[in-house]
């Protein structure tokens, strides 16, 4: 896939997550990133949700194996979600959700799972 970084989105304990665009159709997606030599769990990431489908769960969009800055880098591509994650909208609403929206997004995990 021919694809570009865009800015950094989020940042965890061993990867970053950056906005990508497909090159050739200029589709947005998010890309997870770190080190090969760092990329145990991300590859068990990548394993896990190449094997699900379900509207509730981030889509699986494929991973490659790239050289930047003379460091091999795994990246996995998913699905981007410009409203971002839950903690994101929790934050968002002051450290606090409504009981109704608790109850959309509890529901939502449950059918994901």
């Amino acid at each position: 896939m021919e694809w570009t970084r865009g800015s950094m989105i989020g940042r965890g304990s061993t990867a970053t997550v950056s906005v990508a665009m497909d090159v050739p159709s200029g589709e947005l997606f998010a890309v997870k990133s770190t080190e090969l030599s760092h990329s145990k769990l991300l590859q068990k990431e990548q394993n896990l949700l190449s094997k699900l489908s379900s509207p509730f769960i981030v889509k699986y969009r494929g991973f490659d194996i790239r050289n930047e800055c003379n460091q091999p880098i795994y990246n996995l591509f998913m699905e981007y979600i410009p409203q971002g994650t839950l903690y994101d909208d929790i934050q968002r609403h002051g450290g606090r959700l409504e009981e109704s929206l608790i109850r959309t997004y509890t529901r939502q995990i449950l059918q994901g799972l």
